[in-house]
């Protein structure tokens, strides 16, 4: 045992012990139980964070040189230990625990930085500046005492600590959560409050804020924070209720899949355009013209373009040799009707101009099997009746392509 803060009473020494349980009296031990039932009452939610926490600061024991600055433990208040919890001076106590005082916010900002690979983008997704989410991070090492982030000017990356840690500040942000959707379930049902939705900046841009007039006349007691990402988000570590995503689902764990509506892939070009050009009559002869493409940032490639093979199979045509690309799909879009080319895109982004006559589809007879857009939400116990009501508003107002299909 080391001495590590000194009583300015004469003779009065406060010790710890930093890796084994030390012998205490039978009075003591009784206290010690008593006080350990205590805690766990009052630090339930972290139950989980102190365990992983625990194995980090054994470590530290075992390694000098990984251990925190030694002015830490000056400046703690005499008379309470590293949890926050008051104890008896002079009591000898198993002191493997680190201080707790963190927050559930916080938590949910180290989870999210991790799930978004950056504090920019998790800042974005929860709604917060980068300074604040950073600070976040900043006061969560502090109070638990160890680093959880590499940081540098290019790249984040956990540190052994943080990837120890991960887990269990995922469960304490899930729980959390549970918490919350329990406590406001109990309250008025679930019925009002705050929907967080997710979707694909075009498709939020094009199907999903029509309809947020009519919504909010219908429910005035839901708020939406809607978060347009063409991100695929963690449902839980980003605390979102509702996802509208199509394409691939494998990429998003814990969820429950409910189709909204399908769609096709389109070829379309502007009018002025096929005014310069000859009309393409088979796949093949895009290669004579040019071509947009949509750029997948986070591959670096053009997507490919969905269409039918002459024989009737699913094909895709992954080798296009584009003139122009963007990562935006409204600017790919807005290309085409300026005339700079061919473009492919999902018949929700095209419907309106090849109702008007702004786009022309081309080769319909080569189009690919229909996507799908799904709704998305957390496999959970409780589902809050706002929720269901934001789910049952939108299943029977899917866009309408009848006259186009």
């Amino acid at each position: 045992m080391t001495p590590v803060d000194r009583d300015p009473q004469p003779g009065s020494v406060r010790f710890e012990c930093p890796a084994t349980e030390c012998s205490v009296g039978a009075r003591g031990r009784d206290r010690e139980q008593a006080e350990a039932q205590q805690d766990h009452r009052r630090l339930l939610m972290m139950r989980e964070v102190r365990r992983g926490v625990a194995a980090a600061d054994t470590t530290q024991a075992a390694n000098p040189m990984r251990a925190g600055p030694p002015e830490r433990e000056a400046r703690r208040p005499r008379g309470v230990r590293r949890c926050g919890v008051p104890v008896e001076r002079g009591t000898a106590r198993h002191m493997n625990a680190i201080d707790v005082e963190v927050s559930v916010p916080q938590l949910r900002c180290f989870v999210a930085v991790v799930s978004a690979g950056s504090v920019a983008e998790a800042g974005r997704r929860l709604g917060m500046s980068a300074a604040s989410v950073s600070k976040a991070i900043t006061r969560l090492e502090e109070g638990a005492g160890v680093r959880l982030l590499h940081r540098s000017t290019h790249a984040l990356s956990l540190t052994e600590d943080g990837e120890s840690l991960l887990g269990p500040a995922r469960e304490a942000v899930r729980a959390a959560q549970a918490f919350e959707d329990a406590a406001a379930h109990a309250a008025d049902g679930g019925d009002a409050g705050i929907v967080r939705l997710t979707g694909a900046v075009g498709f939020v841009r094009h199907v999903v804020a029509p309809l947020m007039g009519e919504f909010a006349r219908r429910y005035p007691d839901i708020r939406l924070d809607v978060r347009a990402t063409n991100e695929v988000i963690d449902l839980a570590d980003g605390g979102i209720d509702l996802a509208l995503r199509s394409g691939p689902l494998s990429g998003v764990p814990g969820h429950l899949q409910q189709t909204w509506f399908s769609f096709p892939w389109v070829i379309c070009a502007a009018p002025s355009y096929l005014d310069r050009r000859p009309t393409p009559l088979t796949v093949p002869e895009l290669d004579d013209h040019n071509l947009i493409g949509f750029r997948n940032y986070r591959t670096g490639r053009v997507q490919p373009w969905p269409h039918r093979t002459p024989t009737g199979d699913a094909g895709g045509r992954d080798d296009l040799k584009t003139g122009l690309s963007f990562d935006d799909g409204d600017a790919v879009w807005g290309a085409m009707l300026a005339g700079a080319g061919i473009a492919c895109a999902p018949l929700w982004l095209a419907a309106t101009s090849l109702r008007n006559g702004a786009a022309v589809e081309l080769l319909a007879k080569w189009r690919d099997a229909d996507a799908s857009v799904a709704m998305l939400r957390r496999n959970r116990r409780l589902t809050p009746g706002r929720l269901t009501r934001l789910m049952a508003f939108l299943s029977p107002r899917a866009p309408d392509f009848g006259d186009l299909l």
